[in-house]
Protein backbone atom coordinates (compact mmCIF):
# COMPACT_ATOMS: atom_id res chain seq x y z
CA UNK A 1 0.00 0.00 0.00
CA UNK A 2 2.91 2.36 0.74
CA UNK A 3 4.22 2.01 -2.83
CA UNK A 4 0.76 2.94 -4.16
CA UNK A 5 0.64 5.99 -1.87
CA UNK A 6 4.12 7.10 -2.95
CA UNK A 7 3.38 6.80 -6.66
CA UNK A 8 0.02 8.55 -6.30
CA UNK A 9 1.48 11.29 -4.09
CA UNK A 10 -1.10 10.76 -1.34
CA UNK A 11 -1.11 9.26 2.15
CA UNK A 12 -1.56 5.58 2.92
CA UNK A 13 -4.79 6.50 4.68
CA UNK A 14 -6.12 7.99 1.45
CA UNK A 15 -5.22 4.80 -0.42
CA UNK A 16 -7.02 2.75 2.23
CA UNK A 17 -10.12 4.94 1.96
CA UNK A 18 -10.19 4.61 -1.84
CA UNK A 19 -9.85 0.83 -1.64
CA UNK A 20 -12.68 0.75 0.89
CA UNK A 21 -14.91 2.92 -1.33
CA UNK A 22 -14.97 5.81 1.13
CA UNK A 23 -16.92 8.67 -0.48
CA UNK A 24 -14.98 11.30 1.51
CA UNK A 25 -12.03 11.07 -0.90
CA UNK A 26 -11.98 13.64 -3.69
CA UNK A 27 -12.39 12.44 -7.27
CA UNK A 28 -8.93 13.75 -8.20
CA UNK A 29 -7.23 11.82 -5.38
CA UNK A 30 -9.27 8.74 -6.16
CA UNK A 31 -8.18 8.89 -9.81
CA UNK A 32 -4.50 9.15 -8.78
CA UNK A 33 -4.79 6.15 -6.44
CA UNK A 34 -6.58 3.97 -9.00
CA UNK A 35 -4.02 4.89 -11.66
CA UNK A 36 -1.18 3.90 -9.30
CA UNK A 37 -2.95 0.65 -8.42
CA UNK A 38 -3.20 -0.23 -12.10
CA UNK A 39 0.41 0.71 -12.86
CA UNK A 40 1.78 -1.35 -9.98
CA UNK A 41 -0.59 -4.28 -10.47
CA UNK A 42 -1.45 -3.95 -6.80
CA UNK A 43 -3.50 -6.82 -5.30
CA UNK A 44 -5.23 -5.99 -2.08
CA UNK A 45 -4.52 -8.39 0.81
CA UNK A 46 -8.01 -9.15 2.08
CA UNK A 47 -6.73 -11.06 5.13
CA UNK A 48 -4.54 -8.15 6.23
CA UNK A 49 -7.45 -5.75 5.75
CA UNK A 50 -9.68 -7.93 7.90
CA UNK A 51 -7.04 -8.23 10.62
CA UNK A 52 -6.52 -4.48 10.68
CA UNK A 53 -10.23 -4.00 11.13
CA UNK A 54 -10.35 -6.63 13.87
CA UNK A 55 -12.63 -8.97 11.93
CA UNK A 56 -10.46 -11.88 10.69
CA UNK A 57 -12.51 -14.01 8.29
CA UNK A 58 -11.25 -17.25 6.84
CA UNK A 59 -11.99 -17.56 3.14
CA UNK A 60 -13.18 -20.90 1.75
CA UNK A 61 -13.71 -21.08 -2.01
CA UNK A 62 -16.20 -23.43 -3.67
CA UNK A 63 -16.28 -23.92 -7.43
CA UNK A 64 -19.17 -25.36 -9.45
CA UNK A 65 -19.83 -26.16 -13.10
CA UNK A 66 -23.54 -27.04 -13.22
CA UNK A 67 -25.79 -24.91 -10.95
CA UNK A 68 -28.80 -27.05 -11.92
CA UNK A 69 -27.22 -30.22 -10.54
CA UNK A 70 -29.76 -31.96 -8.28
CA UNK A 71 -27.54 -32.11 -5.18
CA UNK A 72 -25.98 -28.66 -5.49
CA UNK A 73 -28.53 -26.96 -3.22
CA UNK A 74 -27.94 -29.55 -0.49
CA UNK A 75 -24.18 -29.04 -0.77
CA UNK A 76 -24.50 -25.27 -0.45
CA UNK A 77 -26.90 -25.49 2.51
CA UNK A 78 -24.55 -27.94 4.20
CA UNK A 79 -21.57 -25.61 3.74
CA UNK A 80 -23.39 -22.55 5.01
CA UNK A 81 -24.75 -24.45 8.01
CA UNK A 82 -21.33 -25.81 8.97
CA UNK A 83 -19.60 -22.40 8.93
CA UNK A 84 -22.32 -20.51 10.77
CA UNK A 85 -20.84 -18.36 13.56
CA UNK A 86 -17.35 -19.83 13.02
CA UNK A 87 -15.66 -16.88 11.35
CA UNK A 88 -15.63 -18.35 7.85
CA UNK A 89 -16.72 -16.86 4.55
CA UNK A 90 -17.72 -18.93 1.52
CA UNK A 91 -16.75 -17.68 -1.94
CA UNK A 92 -18.84 -19.38 -4.65
CA UNK A 93 -17.59 -19.14 -8.23
CA UNK A 94 -18.00 -20.98 -11.52
CA UNK A 95 -15.22 -23.43 -12.32
CA UNK A 96 -12.31 -22.74 -14.66
CA UNK A 97 -8.56 -22.82 -14.07
CA UNK A 98 -8.30 -19.10 -14.77
CA UNK A 99 -11.14 -18.38 -12.36
CA UNK A 100 -9.57 -20.46 -9.59
CA UNK A 101 -6.31 -18.54 -10.00
CA UNK A 102 -8.12 -15.18 -9.98
CA UNK A 103 -10.19 -16.01 -6.89
CA UNK A 104 -7.08 -17.13 -4.99
CA UNK A 105 -5.09 -14.03 -5.91
CA UNK A 106 -7.93 -11.57 -5.30
CA UNK A 107 -9.22 -13.03 -2.03
CA UNK A 108 -6.23 -14.64 -0.30
CA UNK A 109 -8.15 -17.90 0.01
CA UNK A 110 -7.46 -20.19 2.98
CA UNK A 111 -8.89 -23.37 1.47
CA UNK A 112 -10.87 -24.80 -1.46
CA UNK A 113 -13.71 -27.31 -1.76
CA UNK A 114 -13.74 -29.28 -5.03
CA UNK A 115 -16.97 -31.09 -5.99
CA UNK A 116 -17.12 -33.67 -8.80
CA UNK A 117 -16.12 -34.02 -11.52
CA UNK A 118 -13.16 -31.62 -11.25
CA UNK A 119 -12.21 -32.96 -7.83
CA UNK A 120 -10.52 -35.59 -10.05
CA UNK A 121 -8.65 -33.12 -12.30
CA UNK A 122 -4.93 -33.29 -11.57
CA UNK A 123 -4.25 -29.94 -13.25
CA UNK A 124 -6.50 -28.37 -10.61
CA UNK A 125 -4.58 -30.15 -7.83
CA UNK A 126 -1.31 -28.92 -9.34
CA UNK A 127 -2.54 -25.32 -9.45
CA UNK A 128 -3.73 -25.36 -5.84
CA UNK A 129 -0.50 -26.99 -4.66
CA UNK A 130 1.44 -24.29 -6.52
CA UNK A 131 -0.35 -21.65 -4.43
CA UNK A 132 0.02 -23.86 -1.32
CA UNK A 133 -3.74 -23.78 -0.81
CA UNK A 134 -5.21 -26.77 1.10
CA UNK A 135 -8.18 -28.40 -0.61
CA UNK A 136 -10.71 -31.16 -0.01
CA UNK A 137 -12.13 -33.33 -2.79
CA UNK A 138 -15.85 -34.04 -2.41
CA UNK A 139 -17.33 -37.39 -3.51
CA UNK A 140 -14.00 -38.36 -5.02
CA UNK A 141 -13.69 -41.64 -6.86
CA UNK A 142 -10.01 -41.90 -7.71
CA UNK A 143 -7.29 -41.87 -5.07
CA UNK A 144 -4.44 -39.38 -5.40
CA UNK A 145 -1.48 -39.05 -3.09
CA UNK A 146 -1.23 -35.98 -0.85
CA UNK A 147 -4.87 -35.01 -1.23
CA UNK A 148 -7.78 -35.02 1.22
CA UNK A 149 -11.21 -36.31 0.29
CA UNK A 150 -14.67 -37.03 1.65
CA UNK A 151 -16.19 -40.03 -0.07
CA UNK A 152 -18.53 -43.00 0.15
CA UNK A 153 -17.96 -46.60 -0.94
CA UNK A 154 -19.62 -46.15 -4.32
CA UNK A 155 -18.79 -49.58 -5.68
CA UNK A 156 -20.18 -51.52 -2.71
CA UNK A 157 -23.31 -49.35 -2.52
CA UNK A 158 -24.02 -49.81 -6.22
CA UNK A 159 -23.45 -53.54 -5.91
CA UNK A 160 -25.79 -53.80 -2.93
CA UNK A 161 -28.55 -51.87 -4.75
CA UNK A 162 -28.27 -54.13 -7.78
CA UNK A 163 -28.34 -57.27 -5.63
CA UNK A 164 -31.48 -55.99 -3.88
CA UNK A 165 -33.26 -55.66 -7.24
CA UNK A 166 -32.06 -59.10 -8.32
CA UNK A 167 -33.33 -60.58 -5.04
CA UNK A 168 -36.77 -59.21 -5.89
CA UNK A 169 -36.72 -61.25 -9.08
CA UNK A 170 -35.73 -58.53 -11.56
CA UNK A 171 -33.32 -59.61 -14.29
CA UNK A 172 -33.21 -56.74 -16.79
CA UNK A 173 -31.74 -53.96 -14.66
CA UNK A 174 -30.71 -50.71 -16.30
CA UNK A 175 -27.81 -48.54 -15.25
CA UNK A 176 -27.50 -44.76 -15.74
CA UNK A 177 -23.85 -43.79 -15.73
CA UNK A 178 -22.57 -40.48 -14.37
CA UNK A 179 -19.95 -38.06 -15.69
CA UNK A 180 -17.21 -39.88 -17.60
CA UNK A 181 -14.53 -37.84 -15.79
CA UNK A 182 -15.89 -38.67 -12.35
CA UNK A 183 -14.16 -41.63 -10.70
CA UNK A 184 -17.26 -42.54 -8.70
CA UNK A 185 -19.16 -43.18 -11.94
CA UNK A 186 -16.63 -45.84 -12.85
CA UNK A 187 -16.80 -47.42 -9.37
CA UNK A 188 -20.60 -47.57 -9.44
CA UNK A 189 -20.52 -49.33 -12.79
CA UNK A 190 -18.02 -51.79 -11.35
CA UNK A 191 -20.37 -52.57 -8.48
CA UNK A 192 -23.27 -53.09 -10.89
CA UNK A 193 -21.19 -55.50 -12.99
CA UNK A 194 -19.99 -57.43 -9.94
CA UNK A 195 -23.57 -57.95 -8.74
CA UNK A 196 -24.56 -59.32 -12.14
CA UNK A 197 -21.55 -61.63 -12.21
CA UNK A 198 -22.27 -62.99 -8.73
CA UNK A 199 -25.82 -63.71 -9.88
CA UNK A 200 -24.60 -65.52 -13.01
CA UNK A 201 -26.00 -62.84 -15.29
CA UNK A 202 -24.15 -61.45 -18.28
CA UNK A 203 -23.48 -57.74 -18.47
CA UNK A 204 -25.50 -56.25 -21.34
CA UNK A 205 -24.21 -52.90 -22.56
CA UNK A 206 -27.60 -52.09 -24.10
CA UNK A 207 -29.02 -51.74 -20.57
CA UNK A 208 -26.57 -48.92 -19.76
CA UNK A 209 -26.92 -45.29 -20.78
CA UNK A 210 -24.82 -42.22 -20.25
CA UNK A 211 -26.77 -39.88 -17.98
CA UNK A 212 -24.53 -36.82 -18.30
Amino acid sequence: MKSVATLAGVSSMTVSRVLNNDNSVSESSKALVLKAVKQLGYQRNMQASSLAAGRRKYQIAFFYDNPRCSYMLDVLVGMLTSIQDKGYRIIIERFSLDNIKKVIEDNNVDGVLLPPPFCEFQDVHKLLNHFEIPFVRMAAGFEFSNTHSVRTNDKDISKKMTLELLALGHKKIGFIQGHYNHGSSFLRLQGYKEALEESNLKYDESYCEQGF
